[in-house]
């Protein structure tokens, strides 16, 4: 994939975790996000949480490639939903639930 700076993207980890997060940049070994927030099921539906709890929040990080097995672009409503859960804009028609 190349994807541009801001796309919505998805990672898949080795440990299992969907992460739903902003394409910064990226290197050969390392993509660099901003705002990564974990796809997590909750009573209500699925919901994003922080993925880094004790993290600043508006610092980019770097993910190390070897620990992602899969990555794409967000679905829309995914897109959606991570924007409105970062900056509290609310997107019509998103069907996932922020907490």
């Amino acid at each position: 994939y190349m994807y541009n700076e801001n796309d919505i993207i998805t990672l898949k980890l080795v440990t299992g975790e969907e992460v739903v997060t902003r394409f910064i940049s990226e290197t050969p070994g390392e993509f660099t996000i901003y705002k990564p927030l974990t796809l997590m099921p909750s009573r209500e539906g699925m919901a994003l949480a922080q993925s880094i709890m004790s993290a600043k929040l508006d610092r980019n990080i770097t993910v190390n490639k070897s620990t992602v097995i899969m990555h794409t672009y967000s679905r829309e409503e995914m897109s959606s939903a991570w924007l409105q859960a970062t900056s509290g804009l609310a997107m019509p028609n998103s069907k996932v639930l922020m907490e």
